[in-house]
């Protein structure tokens, strides 16, 4: 659902843009749209995929790699989240109105990927 959540405020945002002066379709809903779009994205990240590298490894790695896996976990959400920030203007200014569709490719890209190559942890001990 988080996911889902996600990719659909991306989608509006992609859609209708966070400009409200530039949007062309005009209307006093505009305003209220980019405001629930970014509420959606925040609840959806923050209940899904903002937790992964705080909840995630703790199950996936055994307790003596467990210190080390959430450091390097956290330090590459931190670094993506930088990259992200520094980079963003630059690809606003080539993709200007399709940039939440490039961030929404990437989102499905990741998706798709858990979904064909999931972790199995069966038959292991901790």
């Amino acid at each position: 659902l988080q996911c889902q959540l996600v990719g659909l405020s991306s989608g509006i945002n992609a859609e209708y843009g966070t400009d409200v002066e530039n949007w062309s379709c005009g209307g006093d809903w505009t305003g209220y749209a980019a405001i629930c779009s970014v509420f959606l994205f925040i609840s959806g990240f923050a209940g899904g995929l903002g937790s992964i590298p705080w909840l995630m490894v703790n199950e996936l790695f055994i307790t003596e790699y467990r210190g080390i896996a959430n450091s390097v976990c956290c330090s590459v959400n931190w670094l993506a989240s930088i990259i992200l920030l520094l980079t963003y203007d630059s690809v606003n200014g080539a993709l200007s109105p399709y940039t939440f569709f490039l961030y929404m490719a990437v989102v499905l890209f990741f998706l798709f990927f858990i979904v064909l190559f999931p972790v199995l942890c069966v038959d292991t001990t901790a």
